[in-house]
């Protein structure tokens, strides 16, 4: 009887032991299990900034989308968006200049959470985009600057750690193209122009500091007024050749556009980058080493060129000092013929010169485009070589 207590008395212990062994399972099985689901997401890594030219480019591209999108098609707008995101009704103007400050990133596996700060036409704005490089294809949302601080101090909620899956449709592709190098430098060309007709603040920005000082004084109004006076041929502006330069902090294209004007662009990154125009520049050995009638020729391009960019107090300095007194004894006199002799922009065609005397009697035709229905008209100059590569101009009135 007392083996049978004994028994009895084991029995029980052992069924209690078990029963506290499978609650104490039950109590760690939700932990269990959300450790196997994260495993399954691969390892999340910390907080990282970003800085590759790949990501500003593809995060970029992203918030142009959405903005072109917000702008003109409100109804696809959805198929970017984070799910049930309501969309905003703030005004986003229709040209625009995205320009990244930071990226910071939660990278998983096969898809990225960026949290983006990035200036929208000078105005700070940010973001956070999902990508999903499995299927090249993102979703996004704007955010308020408490969120992209706390991910900027690594302090993120645990939903950001899970992988996404995001389903491919007609709007919300990714750009993982790389650009050749003419692409590029367009597009920083044609941005640049666009803002210049557009916001003429941000594109006074966008000039390099240098540049910026020394032909504007810094100065938003000068450069409001160089833009009212080049903007028709601004507005026909196409680039003609690039060359390209890879500088250890910067990548530098120098563009010639139609017109034979110069612009150095410097790109830091994906949409960073600063740009000038280049000013006439002596090459005095070639003007050295040309003959007579070479050295009509390049200075009578060198006048048109002046022409060209309204650079009438220049021009007024060359004319024949007889020729001047007895025509145009006010500069406000000159310029007032020039604009009615002359297009806005001209292209010069071939140049005939005869020599007589001491002068060289050029005859120059020219057009205001290079269609076949540009207007054409002709100007007959005279040309007298000085000393020191010097030199003075006439021409019938």
């Amino acid at each position: 009887m007392k083996n049978y207590k004994i028994l009895i008395i084991s029995i029980v212990a052992t069924i209690i032991i078990i029963l506290i062994i499978i609650i104490m399972l039950l109590k760690l099985m939700p932990t269990l299990i959300d450790e196997e689901e994260n495993l399954n997401y691969g390892d999340v890594l910390d907080i990282q900034q970003e800085n590759t030219y790949k990501v500003y480019k593809i995060v970029t591209n992203c918030i142009e989308k959405y903005i072109m999108l917000y702008n003109n098609s409100k109804e696809k707008l959805s198929y970017i968006l984070e799910e049930k995101r309501k969309i905003g009704t703030e005004e986003i103007a229709e040209q625009n200049y995205v320009k990244i400050n930071e990226i910071y990133k939660i990278e998983r596996m096969d898809d990225t959470t960026y949290f983006v700060e990035a200036l929208i036409n000078n105005e700070q704005q940010h973001y956070l985009i999902n990508v999903d490089y499995r299927t090249n294809a993102f979703n996004m949302r704007k955010i308020e600057i408490k969120e992209f601080k706390n991910a900027k101090e690594n302090n993120v909620a645990e939903k950001y750690k899970k992988s996404i899956q995001i389903e491919l449709n007609q709007n919300n592709a990714i750009n993982v193209k790389e650009d050749a190098e003419r692409q590029i430098a367009d597009k920083y060309y044609s941005k640049y122009i666009q803002m210049a007709l557009s916001d003429k603040e941000i594109a006074f920005q966008m000039l390099e500091a240098t540049y910026r000082k020394e032909k504007f004084d810094n100065k938003i109004e000068n450069y409001e007024k160089y833009i009212k006076e080049v903007e028709e041929r601004l507005l026909n502006a196409q680039i003609s050749k690039v060359t390209t330069n890879k500088n250890g902090e910067y990548t530098e294209y120098k563009i010639e556009d139609i017109y034979k004007d110069n612009y150095v662009i410097k790109e830091y990154n994906y949409m960073d980058f600063t740009i000038e125009k280049l000013e006439e520049s002596e090459n005095t050995e070639e003007y050295a080493n040309a003959s007579s009638k070479e050295k009509v020729i390049i200075n009578i391009n060198k006048i048109f060129k002046m022409i060209d960019n309204k650079e009438y107090e220049k021009i007024y300095k060359y004319l024949n000092e007889e020729f001047r007194e007895n025509n145009f004894t006010t500069l406000e006199e000159f310029e007032d013929y020039i604009k009615v002799q002359f297009f806005d922009y001209n292209f010069i065609g071939n140049i005939t010169i005869k020599e007589q005397g001491q002068n060289y009697i050029a005859t120059v035709p020219y057009k205001s485009g290079i269609n076949a229905a540009a207007e054409r008209n002709e100007k007959i100059f005279v040309v007298r070589l000085l000393e020191e590569n010097k030199f003075e101009i006439s021409f019938e009135i």
